[in-house]
Order: C-alpha cells, then sequence, then structure tokens
C-alpha cells in the first residue's frame, strides 16, 4: 500500500542496515545504506533529516 518510495519503508530498510552493521556484516550494510540513500536523494531531498540520518548511519560504518 505504501509503496517502495515511501519514507517508511526508506526507514524500514535503513534499520535493515543497522542490523547489518551490528551483526559485523559491514559490505551488507553499506549496500543496503547507500540504496536508501539515493531513494530518499530522489523523493525526499538530499536537506531532509531523514536523509541526513543515513548519511550519518553510512559516516559510522566508515568510520568503524
Amino acid at each position: 500500500m505504501l509503496g517502495t518510495q515511501h519514507p517508511l519503508i526508506f526507514q524500514i530498510i535503513n534499520s535493515l542496515g543497522s542490523l547489518y552493521t551490528n551483526q559485523g556484516k559491514p559490505i551488507k550494510a553499506e549496500q543496503i545504506y547507500r540504496q536508501v540513500l539515493q531513494g530518499k536523494e530522489k523523493v525526499l531531498g538530499a536537506e531532509h533529516i531523514l536523509t541526513l540520518n543515513t548519511v550519518h548511519s553510512l559516516g559510522i560504518l566508515y568510520r568503524d
């Protein structure tokens, strides 16, 4: 009903990236975060807080 481009769906998929991070699977986490980031930038814009949350998650992944 919501469709694949709904912000709530992006948040759910972003949580999957966090799960992969916590499981020590950084490559899968990065793939998920990049997918979500592309969708959020397209739908919400690059400066939207939800988009920036994913940028933050990617930054933490890269830092670690």
